[in-house]
């Protein structure tokens, strides 16, 4: 069991209710982006979070006045009312704009919010695009995708033959992009290229298959390391199969610190500690390349400020 999911009620924090009444699960939810629903209803079912003093069930009603206690983890992946709307608040997406050209912007995307919708999803950024039409003709369209608890630079393309150029490029693999991530423990040799296939196995998760899987090639170097074993670690992928460098990372005995699904659960964090960093794409028009670089979010950014020390004391 994580420590997470093993907290008291003494080490809990209680955030206060403002808004209308709701279901709690949609309240969680909606306050809580980067955690999966199943952990906030598993969390719920072992009496970890409750509203008062008393257990309570997703179908628990809260409102104005009351409170809801969570594993003191959580507190730093709480988004507060006015946060939680950004979804559909067209400034705040105008705010995630990296960079803007005729044909594409470049988002800095957060944590917690899906590319894409599907079953269980009914927030994601498919469904916000109009909000950046502006004078365009139709809303800007997808032309890759990062995971879910994943952040960073997203392209998006505005017209229609932006749009074929970029998918072209991506699959031509003239795309660079570069990932950050914090792991532990530290990877050996600290500079290296994982190469295993990758193919999907049981409950959907992606899996090293050495015979049968799909090449896929990672490229690494260990920025920073702390002297107990966490590490700060940029990646270049030159393959783009799902989950690809969380998988290698994992198969190399350093995972993502935060990743539930391929990492080791007691190993807490406040989200998945995976970064998009910087993109770069060759120009349609013009013999050049653009490179777009995307600020980790504040929780990210807080983890990595022991690495940036270690690693300003090591130049000393």
């Amino acid at each position: 069991m994580s420590p997470s999911e093993s907290e008291t009620p003494t080490s809990q924090h209680r955030i206060a209710v403002t808004g209308k009444r709701q279901r709690l699960d949609r309240w969680l939810c909606q306050h809580f982006p980067a955690v999966p629903r199943s952990r906030l209803l598993k969390l719920l079912r072992k009496g970890q979070i409750r509203v008062g003093e008393r257990r309570a069930s997703p179908q628990t009603r809260v409102a104005a006045g009351d409170t809801v206690a969570v594993p003191a983890l959580l507190q730093e992946q709480y988004w507060p009312a006015e946060q939680a709307q950004q979804s559909g608040d067209p400034q705040a997406l105008h705010a995630a704009i990296l960079h803007r050209e005729v044909e594409l912007l470049a988002l800095n995307k957060p944590a917690g919010l899906a590319v894409q919708g599907g079953k269980t999803l009914d927030r994601h950024l498919a469904a916000q695009l109009p909000a950046l039409q502006g004078s365009d003709p139709k809303p800007p369209r997808l032309v890759h995708r990062l995971d879910k608890a994943t952040s960073g630079v997203l392209l998006l393309a505005r017209t229609a033959g932006m749009a074929d150029w970029l998918i072209r490029a991506f699959q031509q693999r003239r795309v660079a992009k570069t990932y950050w991530a914090l792991v532990y423990p530290t990877p050996e040799p600290r500079r290296g290229t994982i190469r295993a296939p990758l193919a999907k196995g049981p409950a959907g998760k992606m899996q090293v298959a050495p015979r049968d899987g799909d090449a896929a090639v990672t490229h690494y170097r260990v920025l920073s390391a702390t002297p107990q074993g966490r590490a700060w670690v940029e990646l270049q992928p030159t393959t783009g199969r799902t989950h690809q460098l969380r998988v290698h990372l994992a198969h190399a005995g350093t995972p993502v610190i935060g990743d539930r699904k391929y990492g080791d659960p007691a190993v807490a964090a406040p989200q998945l500690m995976f970064h998009a960093r910087q993109i770069a794409w060759p120009q349609r028009d013009r013999d050049a390349w653009q490179t777009v670089t995307a600020p980790p979010p504040e929780p990210f950014e807080r983890w990595l400020a022991p690495l940036r020390a270690e690693d300003t004391a090591r130049a000393r």
